[in-house]
């Protein structure tokens, strides 16, 4: 091709048609600058198809990442909530001054415990993180995903760092006040003292006012990963 157009443009200086050689020479350039713009054209396409299906993997990636999670801060939450329930049987004996019996046995350790179950996932958004963030094109979606990770399940994080140290504050006096007995039974050694415990019963208390303050955070962010789990859905359906 390019002695094709060699030997036009020789012929044309040849025959002293300079003028024509000119216009040809023009038309040359622009079928070149056609050339590069089309193959422009085509790498840009790719490089958009390519990245496409980056994106397309990564949020099918996210989407199991947040059904996962979507699973552990439900059954977290009604973990917490089952615990309340012990919190609220045991408050209640002491308050009565209740007899003790086996059944309490069932419930004294839970209510002084607050639930911590497996760690919330970020593994599809830590790889979306590493390509860039840029590559989500609906910005909805992106903002949604950006406030779940760096907002509400840091903000659980953070409270987790509290409920640790009251739980193990739970633990120390769950150890001096009772026997563990079968299972996760805990017997106390002394009941009736229980009623006047002021230590047991202050600890009682801030276990379940924690453990009620962790839960508003986890129903919050249960609601948000929903959210944004259902943009996921509905771009990938697009």
């Amino acid at each position: 091709m390019i002695n094709f157009f060699r030997k036009i443009r020789q012929r044309l200086l040849t025959e002293n048609k300079f003028s024509k050689y000119f216009l040809y020479a023009i038309g040359e350039i622009v079928l070149v600058v056609i050339g590069i713009l089309i193959a422009l054209s085509i790498n840009n396409w790719n490089e958009e198809r390519k990245e496409r299906s980056i994106e397309k993997r990564m949020l099918e990636e996210l989407v199991e990442n947040l059904e996962f999670n979507t699973e552990i801060l439900k059954n977290w939450i009604n973990a917490n909530l089952k615990n309340d329930r012990s919190s609220e049987i045991i408050i209640s004996a002491l308050e009565y001054k209740l007899p003790h019996h086996d059944s309490l046995n069932n419930h004294f350790s839970k209510s002084l415990y607050i639930r911590k179950l497996s760690l919330i996932s970020e593994v599809g958004y830590e790889s979306i993180k590493n390509a860039g963030l840029e590559i989500i094109q609906n910005k909805q979606m992106k903002k949604n995903i950006v406030d779940l990770f760096e907002g509400s399940y840091q903000v659980i994080k953070s409270k987790l760092d509290v409920v640790t140290y009251t739980n193990n504050e739970a633990m120390r006096l769950q150890s001096k006040r009772f026997m563990r007995k079968q299972g996760l039974k805990f017997e106390p050694y002394d009941y009736d003292s229980l009623f006047n415990d002021r230590e047991f019963i202050n600890t009682l208390n801030q276990s379940r006012d924690d453990r009620g303050w962790l839960n508003n955070s986890l129903e919050d962010g249960l609601e948000e990963t929903q959210i944004a789990l259902q943009l996921l859905k509905d771009e990938l359906n697009k």
